[in-house]
């Protein structure tokens, strides 16, 4: 339809459609829920150098309440924010997906104590080699030495 309406370039159209697959909404495979989420918070435990807490049953019924309008991308974010910020991440508010801590801590607070998690993780992936942090977190060594100075952190406590 888009490359009748002139909107798609109808060569690129003939080269990515091989094959055509459906994939229904996530809101229609309700029952599919609790195992992405189980599947991204291991995904992102990983990534971010943190425990997996598995969901309990009232919590993986919450999920599977929320109508889920940004589909799997938004299931996805909650499990990061899940892994992230722990069950505050899912905590009763006006949707499923909704941290309901910003009533406790302002944005500001918020991207800090993502940034502080963040260099944690690197610092302890790294061992404390501060060279091998400012790559993984592709930062100037300096910024990395401010940062670690705002959040009171000290290499040292990463060393093996």
């Amino acid at each position: 339809r888009m490359v009748d309406e002139g909107r798609f370039r109808e060569d690129l159209y003939y080269r990515l459609h091989v094959i055509t697959v459906h994939l229904p909404a996530l809101r229609e495979r309700k029952e599919d829920i609790p195992k992405l989420f189980h599947h991204f918070v291991l995904i992102a435990a990983a990534r971010y150098d943190r425990e997996s807490v598995p969901l309990d049953a009232r919590q993986a019924a919450r999920l599977m309440q929320h109508s889920w309008p940004g589909n799997v991308r938004e299931l996805r974010n909650l499990a990061e924010r899940y892994v992230l910020l722990g069950p505050a991440a899912l905590a009763e508010g006006d949707s499923a997906s909704g941290p309901n801590i910003a009533s406790r801590q302002t944005l500001s607070e918020m991207m800090d104590g993502f940034e502080r998690s963040a260099i944690v993780s690197a610092l302890n992936a790294c061992h404390g080699s501060i060279k091998d942090t400012m790559v993984q977190l592709g930062i100037a060594r300096k910024t990395l030495y401010d940062k670690m100075k705002k959040h009171g952190l000290d290499k040292a406590e990463f060393k093996d």
